[in-house]
């Protein structure tokens, strides 16, 4: 908390500075969602896309609002704004999980292909290939993840290899945990 109140002010300093520092007001909108103001996020995203409608950044923080507030249709119009400014931002890489809640995979793949290789990214490109069936493939990247500091990985390559263990208790615990 204390983090987020330090990273808080040194965004609205940033801002105060200079109005058109886009991405320090985008930055200061989502810490205002995970602190659970949403009605500010937004008020802040909506005013920020109507005076800069060019810049990426500006429809992926009001993207990152609407879905966190439920609004996945407009969440994923922003997304695909965002991504149609600046295609390859992997930054946008998050934009999946509005896709995947719309039922869109191969459109949520296609964001986390922006950060493709990533930890983050393979961590949830897993979850679309067990989804699928398709365990082989699920499995090829849990294994080159297995030294990881993510206990999920280690869950997921114990539960593609055999999900009747004991050990799948233990590693859910712990990945809960962290």
């Amino acid at each position: 908390e204390e983090m987020l109140k330090r990273s808080d002010a040194a965004l609205e300093r940033a801002v105060s500075l200079d109005p058109n520092y886009i991405t320090a007001a985008a930055w200061l909108i989502t810490n205002h969602v995970e602190q659970s103001e949403l009605g500010k996020a937004y008020q802040d995203a909506k005013a920020l896309v109507e005076r800069h409608p060019e810049n990426a950044q500006a429809h992926f923080a009001l993207a990152y609002v609407l879905r966190y507030g439920g609004a996945m249709e407009e969440s994923g119009h922003e997304c695909d704004a965002a991504l149609a400014l600046d295609p390859g931002n992997f930054m946008f890489r998050s934009c999946a999980f509005t896709f995947n809640q719309l039922g869109n995979y191969q459109r949520a793949m296609d964001f986390l292909q922006l950060d493709a290789g990533s930890e983050w990214a393979s961590a949830n490109v897993i979850r679309y290939y067990v989804r699928d069936g398709k365990l082989a493939q699920a499995k090829e990247i849990a294994d080159k993840f297995k030294g990881a500091s993510t206990p999920g990985y280690r869950m997921i390559t114990v539960c593609i290899e055999n999900p009747w263990l004991a050990e799948i208790a233990s590693l859910a615990r712990e990945t809960v945990a962290t």
